[in-house]
């Protein structure tokens, strides 16, 4: 498979004799680079290749650009095309890492399109209107325009058109159709019902229960029964309240066992089985909310919704704009007027009353869902920056029909249309993200929950709703009065108002959705700390133990779901008992009489606490289910800002995710500062104890008296490792993004407008490429040069723009 990349001429220079001039002088340097290439020794190790491809650079002062176009066009060893020559291969992988250097992205890799890549028969390249020529011929070429920005907003356009290349490079590759019921009914001892699978490691759990419970509360039992007393009365409350904190931890661990007892796998229910047609299937309506987020990632999720394989008469996609932004509006006319005829498009945005609560993204969808007119039997929410699969609504609405009865049991089955379920509250699917690295510090992949807590919840018949990806059915939510307010999370609060009158939360184990995640530590923080903040808000609006109409292992899982974050302050209390005991010297004895005995019985209880855990992440690899450990660790910081907010009645409004933030080494480290002193203080206390203890086996003498048993100092530095490796993410954050910002700012390869193709946009074919923002800067008959005419000052961008005096809901 051979691969191009296009590139734009930087200069711009419409002369011709100094056009002409150009291109001597680069054929001068691709002379010099094919001889450099030629004369290259055969075998050569990629790092001493990657050193002499740097030195070529610099020497010759040639760009990257160039040498990625004379990489992807002739062999300069033996004049074949790139892709077929061994030492090119080398080349592109060294320039690739050069790249990754320099600019701190995805570098070469994601600058390349695929010339032999045939579209699969069930993608939407298939689709009517596309040709193999297209996509062979893609070239980045036309700049985007500024659509009348000022210049604050033309600079954050141009910082997120990173992303937007990103989601350029995905959606190049759709996501791959996963039934995960197929697979795990295929495996020794699952079994199914009929509507879900459940997987043989959930019986395999439910064994490993009872006894466990039974050792966890024996633990707990010897903790308080077997601690050195020391008989003063301060000493022995310090030492109570790391005991019962270390009790509570193991107590916490428990309530995961109410979804781990129910983890199951929904199974897939299609069209055919329901015995229904294209014009059988439910209206829907598309909503994306929006406040203040640059037009360009609005435009890519509208886009990606027009790809839509579904009935273009039975869709109409809302974009409910609560910052009122007349670029945005502009936006949705002109890109409705171009894809004129596939569905039905408004543009929503809502009055605020001065003095009047708005709530937020709750308030801007029930103004669309309960007051403009939305007709849609199933709403699906997007987020701006979610990116819907083609394949999206058509999966989901199956999901809120009855299924028929098998064909045995009932001769009219196989003649029958099933009936839409109003009983059916909501689907939710699991999320995807285009940009997180592999390493994924902070878990924002979310894995464990998505592929195994949101599966138990559904088991257990009470699936929350995660904000965006989520389908629901219009009577259930017009029955409890749309988006629940009073909480920041609307979401989850919403989807337990659901559960509670009744109508079913189903989740579906299938990824349809893209978006990004915050790039940044401090944007991480702020999006987390209002998710808390949110969950206490529904504890003190109304206990979920509490709530009528929901069953006893919803209220369960609803209520640790809200109030699992004070499971950080038993934590917090353990070190700073620990610590300030270790460097304080005061005789505090918290540790168990026998250090055998404590690794014995409760090295017993976490290690099947552990085995239970890696059951339940089955399909998981390592790093996703040590990132599910390490979340509550960190984000500790957080969550105790969030319990401060929540319970001393200070009000947080809703802030929208910054997801397109430079690094701030500043703010950075203001997050990171406690992970940071846990390990300044942690590393003293293992010093000091590790001092005393040689000094106790005679090797030297301290300056210090120590009255500390072995026992104890074992214990502490146990303890100080496990939180050496759960507090690591945050500051390998900060490391990682201020070297990532030191190569850009490094960097001697400018980013412009004209050399990168974050901010070009592609010819228009679905899902995959996208048209431009406006049609005259695109010249449809020729897609290698595409023919840019400037603009005359005071001409208009777009000739079917809509009016700033025209109504706020525009429908085009």
């Amino acid at each position: 498979m051979s691969r191009r990349v296009h590139f734009n001429d930087e200069s711009g220079n419409s002369n011709p004799q100094a056009r002409k001039q150009g291109e001597t002088n680069n054929e001068d340097l691709r002379g010099k680079f094919n001889e450099w290439a030629n004369n290259l020794p055969p075998g050569n190790n990629p790092s001493d290749l990657r050193r002499s491809l740097k030195g070529f650079l610099t020497n010759s002062n040639t760009s990257m650009a160039d040498v990625a176009n004379w990489l992807n066009t002739k062999s300069p060893r033996s004049g074949r095309m790139a892709g077929d020559s061994p030492i090119n291969e080398d080349l592109r992988k060294c320039l690739q890492e050069i790249m990754e250097e320099s600019q701190g992205s995805s570098g070469f890799s994601r600058w390349m399109v695929d010339d032999a890549s045939a579209p699969s028969p069930n993608s939407s390249q298939g689709s009517p209107g596309y040709t193999s020529r297209k996509m062979q011929e893609v070239t980045l070429a036309s700049p985007l325009p500024s659509r009348g920005m000022n210049t604050h907003q033309r600079q954050q356009s141009q910082f997120v058109s990173m992303h937007l290349q990103r989601a350029r490079s995905a959606l190049l590759e759709q996501l791959p159709e996963v039934d995960v019921a197929s697979e795990e009914v295929a495996a020794w001892g699952s079994t199914e019902d009929e509507d879900f699978v459940t997987p043989w490691y959930t019986y395999v759990m439910r064994v490993l229960m009872p006894p466990l419970g039974c050792l966890i509360f024996y633990f707990i039992y010897w903790r308080f029964a077997n601690y050195p007393r020391s008989g003063i009365w301060w000493q022995d409350m310090c030492a109570w309240i790391f005991i019962v904190s270390e009790a509570i931890c193991f107590l916490f661990g428990m309530t995961h066992w109410v979804w781990m007892w129910n983890l199951k796998f929904r199974k897939r229910v299609t069209q055919q089985e329901l015995n229904l047609t294209d014009e059988d299937l439910p209206t829907v309506d598309i909503m994306i909310p929006c406040y203040s987020e640059p037009t360009e990632i609005v435009e890519m999720t509208l886009k990606a919704c027009y790809d839509m394989d579904y009935p273009a008469h039975k869709i109409t996609c809302y974009v409910c704009d609560d910052g009122k932004m007349d670029d945005m509006k502009n936006m949705v006319a002109l890109i409705s007027s171009h894809y004129k005829g596939k569905m039905k498009t408004r543009y929503i945005a809502r009055t605020k009353i001065p003095g009047v609560p708005h709530h937020a993204k709750a308030g801007n969808l029930n103004n669309v869902i309960l007051n403009e007119g939305s007709t849609g039997q199933i709403i699906i929410i997007l987020d701006c920056d979610m990116l819907p699969e083609p394949c999206m609504a058509r999966t989901v609405a199956p999901f809120f029909y009855k299924k028929l009865p098998k064909r045995g049991m009932d001769s009219e089955a196989g003649r029958r249309k099933a009936e839409f379920d109003l009983d059916t509250g909501l689907l939710q699917t699991p999320q995807a993200f285009y940009n997180l690295d592999s390493q994924d510090l902070l878990g924002q992949s979310y894995a464990f929950f998505y592929e195994c807590l949101m599966s138990g919840w559904d088991g257990t018949g009470c699936t929350p709703c995660c904000g965006t990806g989520v389908t629901f059915n219009r009577y259930a939510m017009v029955k409890v009065g749309g988006f629940s307010v009073g909480s920041i999370t609307e979401d989850f609060k919403t989807s337990l108002n659901m559960c509670a009158n009744g109508f079913k939360c189903k989740y579906f184990l299938q990824r349809m959705t893209r978006g990004v995640s915050p790039k940044e530590l401090n944007a991480f923080m702020i999006q987390r700390l209002r998710w808390a903040v949110g969950a206490i808000q529904i504890v003190l609006a109304g206990n979920p133990l509490f709530t009528k109409g929901l069953f006893y292992r919803a209220r369960w899982l609803y209520f640790f779901s809200t109030v699992g974050i004070v499971y950080i302050i038993p934590v917090v209390l353990m070190g700073i008992v620990m610590y300030g005991t270790i460097l304080g010297g005061v005789a505090i004895s918290f540790g168990p009489t026998t250090f055998e005995g404590y690794l014995l019985i409760g090295g017993s209880a976490v290690g099947l606490m552990m085995i239970m855990q890696l059951l339940a992440g089955w399909r998981l690899s390592w790093r996703d289910y040590l990132r599910a450990l390490q979340d509550n660790f960190t984000v500790f910081r957080t969550l105790i800002q969030a319990l401060l907010i929540g319970f001393c009645g200070m009000k947080m409004g809703f802030v929208v995710t910054a997801k397109d933030v430079t690094f701030d080494l500043r703010a950075n480290l203001i997050h990171a500062a406690p992970h940071l002193l846990v390990y300044v203080v942690s590393i003293s206390a293992a010093v000091k104890a590790v001092l005393e203890m040689l000094a106790g086996y005679g090797l030297f003498e301290i300056p210090w008296t120590s009255e500390y048993n072995s026992s104890l100092l074992y214990f502490s530095l146990l303890w100080t490792v496990f939180l050496w490796v759960m507090i690591s993410g945050p500051p390998r954050m900060v490391v990682y993004g201020y070297l990532r910002s030191r190569r850009e700012a490094n960097s001697t390869y400018k980013c412009t407008n004209s050399n990168v193709p974050a901010l070009q946009e592609l010819p228009s074919t679905p899902m995959n490429t996208f048209p431009p923002l406006s049609p005259e800067l695109w010249n449809k008959e020729n897609f290698n040069e595409p023919e840019i005419r400037p603009r005359k000052r005071g001409e208009s961008t777009d000739s079917s723009s809509v009016s700033g005096s025209e109504a706020a809901g525009a429908v085009f």
